[in-house]
């Protein structure tokens, strides 16, 4: 290790002294080396490791691209980002459907293309999930594929689909790509890898571009750069890659199966876009590949003959063709159908060329593009540029005379073009109209039957994206007639649905429920939340909103009603004589009936008993229907209706009543056939009884059962239901004992008690673990071989979940035992569970304000709770009231249209009565709150219970007063806006522009001024005396059009809910500073700190409101980036000096803490129940730095920068860890988002909880948090957590087997390379833990984990503590008795059960 000779600092002088060069290089300064502190007994800085997990990747789509990379049958659709490839396939309602993702690549996505067949029009059948459910057809060839783990897939043996995806990797890595689709819907993605060409002879430039053949014979690769790099492949025939994979039975390495031959080209000059052209028709061998080279806009053209070598390819000019005119650099290069034509987009024009292969480029048409005007949001000062482009499908027929495009711009106008082959080729231009987000590079037509309208999707640019139907005939294109109608105005396209996308993330908050006041409302329910809120400002202009980040089962709303309260229960029914559905609502005195159509587009409310047989006016306990004839039960009747007719005028249905002389209390029907359980009251008896009856002819001919009296019951029923399990018929009752009674029913023995289980056996559940309503669960298509096994979800009263795992040993046998029970708690209202007759493994769950699904995941009763959250495109701020009742609406088995209201859910929630289709896989369900601007910061204020949000916003451009009559300056001006959490934006504090030239340039007043951002935000509440104060502190930052930076501004403005339910903002205080503010934090009762350029002030609020009086001051060496305020200690994280930790000593700032490492930090979160900070900084890293509590209260400090720092007056400190993370974080919060069932943690040892202390807001207050949230800029969010020494340990010994274990699926792990370093390490950069992996070892089970340790084997030899070890398995037990003591049970299934609650989703 390399030292020197140098001055260093010792007792108060220098001296020199030979030290190590790292030791110099790693602090700033004037700060003393470690080594050279003062010798004194020290407190241990605690040994703290941290866990990494990506919680929610970017959003951000970079590609789409229609292609069917499973099956023929399976209209797909692509969607690609920088991280992932997402499959969705294309639903006959124009909806796409999740079906799976790959995530784990080596390095970034730079590009992406398919090659296969061409693509057809697709037919109506092809659009048919039952269809492609059915399996394969008999033509279908049958091949065997290696799968990632290295064995043959036996499960299912597909062919090799018509499409594979080629992506294009930041790490110099071609990768071929498709997916096997096996029997029991599960999806298995093959790849193989080739390496891609590198530029220069360093290798130091990567390959951006690539291109495919439109026949699929071919592919380029370009390396940009002043020299470019062409690489030429030519592909395998797909039928020949499908008989080489069936031959081999494996995919081969080097991408072998589909590449025959390579080429290398070199090109003078930058190569910027890059399109192979069409060749003529039946001219099979021709390929012909087109440059488009930043040298003066050359175009270069290749051709060869696909049947010869790649080195034929040849230019037909040398030096290639100049693209002649001003219409500068071109967008967009677009072949057409048309043999040899293709298009260059500019700016402003879309030029069509012809003759490229003759030696001579002609321009046939000119066409403008911006005739029509922008978007109108004024989000640019500019002409929107065309991004992207994409070409619908069409007929055989139409494609041979005529090509259609759409070109996007980045404003979301839409542009068609017809274009035939005539000899002006050109035949119609129109708008095909605007699409609700800005459209970057993801923009494509999907392939819909060509009997609908074109649909089109965009992934959204810094906006949400989403899928549109636009009209054929709005594009001047009938595919009926095959003939062109030109219409010269376009309408709006018909959004279907959004693409979620909340990028960039410019600031977030966590709002804790237990900061939010008490609401007193009329009419509603007093429904506690029981979760903090994630709130982020997310988008830019018109897009920019604010965004409530929500994670679990989205619901779009296919039917919104108006609709009261009150409703008990509701029941969906059909019969086959009344079109659509009937949907029964019970109130306490009365019932209601509606009528819905079948396409929803038609509701009635009946009300005629007469006509429609039903008994309104009395409580309905149960309905139900079987066939033609429908029952209700009342506390005092059985009312039968039957019709064999349909209902009309003069068809009324037949009506039977059969009053009761007992009272009927509970009552449940069976779900498949004609049966009923009752309990029954007769002079203070109870009694449960079970009829049969024939639905053929109603109730006077029920057989009730005769072989043994009804039973006597003991105890209150509270809920009653019947199930049936392998042919065996069960009745389930809860009673108010909190026990739950199962009977089984039987034709021989009538109701036979069988098992009885009591929930108030544990004492932590309370007086009211009264079970009110209960599921059936079953996992798998097969029942055990051995008996019975399902599950029971029972909701109890006390807001509990409990599921109960029942089995006996044979299908015969009467005995029944409970095999496990779990409890968890949801909530503290009472928990409902309502069947769901569609999933046998799934159910719905209400409790309180949480509407969830649960789903059982096995026989022993482990499920997973997840939200389901309403959502609506066209009101994407919609937020759902609570759940009152919801049902299944049932399904009908023969053909519906494409907008049906069967196999649907309805429920009420709040005052509507909504009906939606819910989406199975759990992903990110944003609500967004839209801001007419750019949102820059947000805070939530606990007064006004309301989140304040500042923002900027363009307006119509300013003609100043001295500009010349036809220049215009932009206008940028900020406001804030006030957002009600479940409202929306209610109010926006706009105030006059008062814009001043020359000399009096500077603004003055209170107000929001002409170019003025705002930085900081902070809600403020203030006691001078006996007076108290609310404030909404505003810091700012001054442009001046004509000066770089004209310094900032403190504001303070005072906001107040008047009587009437207005907001009142009034201006009350400004101050002028010379340097922007960048960051303001209350301390104590009267004062601020605010962080102004490299200086930190301390403020008091002078006793007249009017001004803030400087008291004191600190100035750093750089700027301040990240500044918070907890107890005396003051926080500051600088742009290159890392943090600093200042004290206020009577009104005085003394620095005290000064990290000895310089970060160029990007921003801090200070946890002081822990004495650490987390410190972000821009170079991808995440550090734990500890500071002596005892040290930071007493040492001296220093008072003036100027001064060296000495180790003697300062904190000491040191860096527990340093985690490396894959983006760079923008912003830290904590906080408590879990939802109650998720709150495991708690009981999870080796786990540091954080208190939420961010933005200064309730410290202290609410539950702790697992762990601590990071943003990017890039839309993901990250999860760090802080484990123990002994958490610690356990992870990292599954972290290295994981990585390096023999033939273990994640052996061979994609993803950032990191080195891990031996047990016992005292290196920062090991205390890290990779949450991501644990997440993959966690998907592995019990099976794989045990696979991976048996077979693992470490390859680092010096490694003493696990190369001395020969059974893994035991020394993990050795582990985990140090993190829990005495554990017992399987080590394995421990450790799976740790990794569980560690990893649960937090959204």
């Amino acid at each position: 290790m390399a030292t020197i000779d140098t001055q260093v600092w010792v007792d108060g002088a220098w001296r020199t002294q030979r030290v190590n060069v790292n030791t110099i290089l790693g602090r700033p300064s004037g700060v003393a080396p470690p080594e050279q502190r003062r010798m004194e007994p020290e407190k241990p800085a605690p040994n703290l490791a941290v866990m990494t997990r990506t919680l929610v990747g970017s959003p951000v789509v970079k590609w789409i691209i229609p292609a069917r990379i499973r099956r023929a049958d399976r209209n797909d659709v692509i969607l690609i980002g920088e991280t992932f490839v997402q499959i969705k396939e294309l639903q006959p309602d124009g909806r796409l459907r999740d079906v799976a993702s790959k995530t784990d690549f080596a390095g970034n996505i730079l590009h992406a293309r398919v090659f296969g067949t061409p693509r057809q029009p697709a037919s109506a059948s092809s659009t048919s999930s039952e269809q492609g459910s059915q399996g394969y057809t008999e033509t279908d060839e049958k091949i065997e594929i290696l799968t990632d783990d290295g064995s043959i897939s036996t499960d299912d043996q597909v062919k090799l689909p018509p499409h594979v995806l080629v992506v294009l990797l930041d790490t110099s890595e071609l990768l071929f790509l498709f997916a096997n689709e096996h029997h029991d819907g599960t999806l298995t993605f093959h790849t193989c890898n080739k390496a891609s060409p590198k530029g220069d002879v360093n290798g130091a430039q990567i390959a951006k571009h690539i291109a495919v053949d439109p026949r699929s014979r071919a592919m380029a690769v370009a390396v940009p750069g002043p020299k470019s790099t062409l690489t030429l492949f030519a592909l395998q025939p797909m039928a020949r890659a499908g008989e080489t994979i069936a031959r081999n039975g494996k995919l081969q390495s080097q991408a072998r199966d589909f590449l025959i031959q390579e080429h290398h080209l070199f090109v003078n000059g930058e190569i910027i876009l890059m399109e192979f052209l069409y060749p003529a028709v039946g001219d099979d061998q021709h390929v012909i590949l087109l440059l488009v080279v930043d040298d003066y806009t050359r175009l270069l053209c290749y051709e060869w003959d696909s049947s010869q070598s790649l080195e034929t390819a040849k230019k037909p000019g040398n030096q290639g063709h100049r693209v002649l005119g001003n219409d500068g650099q071109p967008l967009l290069l677009i072949p057409l159908i048309i043999p040899s034509v293709f298009l260059l987009v500019h700016e402003r024009i879309v030029i069509g060329y012809t003759g490229i292969l003759s030696g001579s480029v002609d321009q046939k048409f000119r066409v403008p593009i911006a005739d029509v005007p922008p978007g109108g949001d004024g989000w640019l000062q500019r002409t929107p540029r065309c991004t992207s482009w994409a070409r619908p499908v069409r007929t055989e027929r139409h494609s041979a005379q005529h090509d259609a495009l759409y070109i996007a711009r980045e404003d979301g106008m839409v542009h068609y073009l017809e274009i035939d082959r005539g000899d002006s080729l050109i035949n119609t231009t129109s708008a095909a109209g605007a699409l609700r987000t800005y459209i970057g590079t993801a923009f494509a037509s999907l392939d819909l039957p060509l009997k609908t309208n074109d649909m089109l999707i965009a992934g959204g640019d810094t906006s949400a994206g989403g899928h549109y139907f636009v009209s054929q005939n709005i594009c001047g294109w009938n595919s009926f007639a095959d003939e062109l109608q030109i219409r010269p105005k376009a309408e709006a396209p018909e959004c279907i649905d959004v693409i979620p996308n909340w990028t960039p993330i410019s600031d977030a908050v966590v709002v804790d429920p237990a900061s939010r006041p008490i609401q007193d409302v009329e009419d509603e329910p007093d429904i506690p939340e029981t979760r903090g809120r994630l709130f982020a400002c997310t988008g830019t202009a018109s897009h920019g909103a604010v965004t409530e980040m929500r994670a679990g089962l989205k619901a779009w709303m296919e039917l919104v009603l108006p609709y009261h309260r009150g409703a008990s229960q509701m029941w969906c029914i059909r019969t086959p004589l009344i079109s659509g559905v009937i949907m029964v609502f019970a109130f306490p005195l009365h019932t209601e009936v509606l009528h819905i159509s079948e396409d929803m587009q038609s509701v009635e409310q009946k009300s005629d008993a007469d006509r429609w047989g039903f008994e309104f006016d009395a409580f309905t306990v149960a309905v139900a229907s079987f066939g033609s004839l429908i029952l209700q039960i009342t506390p005092r009747s059985i009312v039968a209706i039957r019709s064999l007719v349909a209902i009309d005028d003069d068809h009324l249905p037949e009506t039977e009543i059969l009053a009761m002389d007992e009272s009927i209390g509970e009552v449940a029907f069976h779900p498949d056939s004609p049966s009923v359980a009752m309990v029954l009251r007769s002079n203070q008896v109870l009694y449960l009884g079970y009829t049969r009856f024939d639905p053929m002819n109603g109730l006077s001919h029920a057989s009730v059962l005769q072989d043994s009296d009804p039973v006597l019951l003991d105890a209150e029923p509270v809920h009653l239901s019947i199930i049936s399990v392998h042919g065996r018929t069960f009745v389930l009752m809860g009673t108010a004992r909190a026990t739950l009674q199962i009977y089984e029913e039987s034709y021989k023995n009538g109701l036979k008690p069988v098992l009885e289980h009591a929930f108030n056996e544990d004492l932590s559940m309370g007086d009211f673990a009264i079970c009110e309503s209960i599921a059936c669960l079953r996992c798998g298509d097969k029942e055990q071989e051995s008996g019975l096994c399902f599950s029971l979800a029972c909701g109890l009263r006390n807001g509990c979940l409990v599921i109960l795992s029942i089995e006996s040993s044979s299908y015969e046998d009467d005995s029944m035992t409970i095999n496990s029970s779990k409890t968890i708690r949801i909530g503290d209202a009472s928990t409902h569970i309502i069947p769901d007759p569609s999933f046998k493994d799934r159910a719905f769950l209400v409790c309180g304000a949480e509407l969830c699904r649960i789903r059982l995941c096995s026989n022993d009763g482990t499920i997973q709770v997840w939200n389901i959250w309403l959502s609506d495109h066209n009101e994407p701020s919609y937020k759902q009231g609570p759940v009152s009742v919801i049902a299944r609406i049932p399904v009908r088995r023969s053909h519906s249209p494409q907008s049906s209201i069967f196999g649907a859910v309805a429920c009420v929630t709040g005052d509507q009565l909504v009906v939606f289709g819910l989406d199975e896989v759990p992903k990110e369900v944003p609500r967004q709150m839209r801001i007419n601007g750019t949102p820059r910061k947000i805070i939530y204020s606990p007064t006004l219970d309301l989140l304040v949000v500042g923002y900027s916003k363009l307006k119509k451009a300013y003609k100043g007063p001295n500009s010349p009559p036809r220049r215009q300056a932009p206008e940028i001006v900020s406001a804030l806006a006030l957002v009600d959490l479940d409202q929306g934006v209610i109010q926006e504090a706009d105030h006059e522009i008062e814009y001043k030239e020359a000399k009096d340039a500077t603004p003055t007043g209170p107000s929001l001024k002409f170019m003025e951002h705002i930085r900081a935000l902070v809600d403020w509440t203030c006691t001078l005396g006996d007076n108290t104060y609310h404030f909404i502190v505003v810091g700012t930052e001054l442009i001046s059009p004509r000066h770089p930076t004209m310094g900032g501004r403190i504001l303070l403005f005072t906001i107040k809910r008047l009587t009437e339910g207005a907001i009142k903002v009034k201006p009350a205080c400004a101050m002028l500073l010379r340097k922007p503010i960048s960051h303001v934090a209350t301390f104590g009762a009267k004062s601020l700190i605010v962080a102004s350029g490299e200086e930190v002030c301390l403020r008091n609020l002078h006793p007249e409101g009017k001004k803030l009086e400087r008291i004191s001051g600190f100035k750093l060496r750089s700027s301040v980036v990240d500044l918070s305020v907890h107890g005396q200690l003051v926080y500051v994280s600088t742009l290159s000096d890392s943090l600093s930790i200042l004290r206020v000593d009577d009104e005085k700032l003394v620095q005290v803490f000064n990290d000895h490492v310089a970060r160029l930090s990007d921003c801090h979160l200070a946890l002081p129940e822990l004495s650490v900070v987390l410190l972000a900084d821009k170079e991808y890293c995440l550090s734990g730095s500890w500071q002596e509590p005892e040290s930071l209260t007493k040492c001296s400090g220093r008072r003036d920068h100027s001064k060296p720092l000495n180790s003697r007056d300062m904190a000491r400190g040191q860096t527990l860890f340093e985690a490396e993370l894959p983006v760079s974080i923008a912003y830290l919060r904590s906080g408590n988002i879990l939802p109650r069932w998720r709150r495991q943690y708690q009981d999870v040892p080796g786990v540091c909880p954080i208190v939420d202390h961010s933005l200064n807001q309730n410290p202290g207050g609410g539950d702790a948090a697992m762990g601590v949230l990071g943003f990017s800029e890039d839309g993901s969010i990250h999860q760090f957590t802080l484990l123990t020494d002994a958490a610690w340990q356990l992870l990292s010994f599954i972290q290295k087997i994981a990585l390096q274990s023999t033939n273990s699926p994640l052996s061979g792990r994609s993803g950032n390379s990191r080195t891990f370093f031996p047990l016992r390490t005292i290196n920062p950069r090991a205390k890290q833990i990779d949450g991501d992996l644990m997440s993959q070892v966690l998907g592995l089970g019990s099976t794989g984990l045990r696979e991976m340790l048996k077979k693992g084997s470490t390859k680092n030899s010096n490694d003493a503590n696990a190369g001395s070890v020969r059974n893994l398995e035991s020394r993990m037990s050795v582990l985990i008795t140090q993190l829990y003591g005495d554990a017992e049970g399987d080590p394995v299934e421990v450790v799976l059960w740790y990794l569980r609650a560690l990893l649960g989703p937090d959204l």
